[in-house]
């Protein structure tokens, strides 16, 4: 009978990651603690991942042990449903009863696959109004990123 290694750890979490998804390496040694990393590419057997600290993006292969054993899924944030209220703004809370009202005018689809159409239909607009997509979806992650 084969046994595993106590040091082993099962990588199965990270074949659920999605493109945009957060992850951190943590190897414990100095510069190498808690560094954030996204996932640009999910595949089959593994994943491609821009750390802050670095320049270029990392392949990872899910059977590397050396990457592996060090990452782990980041953290979400709490929400705050009364943070970004102020004499300009939706509160976040507001924001997302908006969201949920557009989810809402197609209740034949899963809530997360509505709201994803919702957001490539929100694009297609930007685009035909002759506006960077890509561009709108990182201004729109830095508004949510500082306002969650």
């Amino acid at each position: 009978m084969k046994t595993t290694s106590p040091k082993q750890k099962s990588h199965e979490w990270a074949k659920a990651l999605r493109t945009g998804d957060k992850i951190i390496y943590n190897d414990g040694r100095e510069g190498h603690k808690d560094v954030d990393g996204v996932v640009l590419s999910h595949y089959s057997n593994g994943m491609a991942v821009q750390f802050e600290d670095r320049a270029a993006p990392n392949t990872i292969l899910f059977n590397e042990a050396g990457w592996m054993d060090f990452l782990k899924p980041a953290p979400m944030k709490k929400f705050a449903p009364d943070k970004g209220k102020n004499d300009n703004a939706y509160s976040n809370g507001e924001r997302a009863e908006r969201g949920q009202e557009m989810v809402a005018l197609h209740p034949d689809q899963d809530g997360y696959d509505t709201a994803v159409d919702a957001l490539a239909d929100i694009l297609h607009y930007i685009h035909r109004e002759g506006h960077n997509p890509e561009q709108a979806v990182k201004t729109a992650l830095m508004h949510y990123n500082h306002e969650a």
